[in-house]
C-alpha cells in the first residue's frame, strides 16, 4: 500500500483499509503535479494557480511542515492520489474558530469511495488531535460531488459564503460545511 519511501514517516502514517495519510514530502511532488494539473480538479480549490505549473507544486512542499496546518499525501497502492490537509484553529485571516478541511483526490481516481475514505481518517484525526467541538470545511456551490463526500460523513451546510479561487480569477459561492463532535462520535459508535 505505502511506497517505501514513505515508511521513514511511519509514526505519523494515518492507515485505512485501503489507504495511508503520510506527512506531505518533496518526494510527492511529481505525482501531485500531474493529478492535480487538470482543470476539473484546479478549479475545485481555493488556492491553486492556473495554470499550474511544476514551480508552484514544488514551492508549497519546499514549505512543508506548516505551523498553520496538518498536510497528509494521500497514498493509494501505487502512490499519491491527493491531498487532504486540516487548517488549524487560530489559523488564517481572519483566525478560523475551528479547524477546517481541505483535500482534493486526483480525478482518475474518482468513484471508488477513497475521498470518503481518507476524508473520513482526516477527521478522526482531526477530532483525536485537536479539543474543537466543531470541524469545518468550504466547498464551492458548483462541487456536488464533494459536498456528498462531506454528508456521508455527516456535516451538515450551515450557511453560504464566498472563498476566492486563484484558478477561477473570482470569487465563488460557497457553502459552509460542519461537523459536530457529538455526531461524529455517536456515528462512530454506531460502526459508521
Amino acid at each position: 500500500m505505502m511506497a517505501m519511501s514513505d515508511q521513514a514517516d511511519a509514526a505519523a502514517v494515518i492507515r485505512t483499509p485501503r489507504l495511508a495519510l503520510a506527512p506531505l514530502a518533496m518526494r510527492h511532488a511529481a505525482p501531485l503535479f500531474a493529478l492535480l494539473n487538470d482543470w476539473d480538479v484546479a478549479r475545485m480549490l481555493s488556492e491553486v494557480p492556473w495554470p499550474l505549473r511544476y514551480e508552484d507544486v514544488a514551492e508549497f512542499l519546499a514549505k512543508q511542515p506548516s505551523a498553520s496546518t496538518d498536510d497528509f499525501a494521500v497514498l493509494g497502492e501505487s502512490g499519491p492520489i491527493g491531498v487532504a490537509t486540516v487548517k488549524k484553529a487560530g489559523s488564517g485571516e481572519p483566525p478560523r474558530k475551528m479547524p477546517r478541511l481541505g483535500y482534493w483526490i486526483g480525478q482518475r481516481f474518482w468513484g471508488r469511495g477513497l475521498g470518503t475514505e481518507a476524508i473520513g481518517a482526516l477527521v478522526d484525526y482531526a477530532f483525536r488531535t485537536y479539543p474543537a467541538e466543531r470541524i469545518g470545511a468550504g466547498v464551492f456551490h458548483d462541487n456536488a460531488a464533494s459536498r456528498r463526500l462531506l454528508e456521508k460523513l455527516g456535516f451538515e451546510a450551515m450557511g453560504p459564503g464566498s472563498s476566492d479561487s486563484r484558478s477561477r480569477g473570482c470569487a465563488v459561492e460557497t457553502v459552509d460545511m460542519q461537523l459536530a463532535r457529538t455526531k461524529w462520535a455517536a456515528s462512530l459508535a454506531a460502526g459508521r
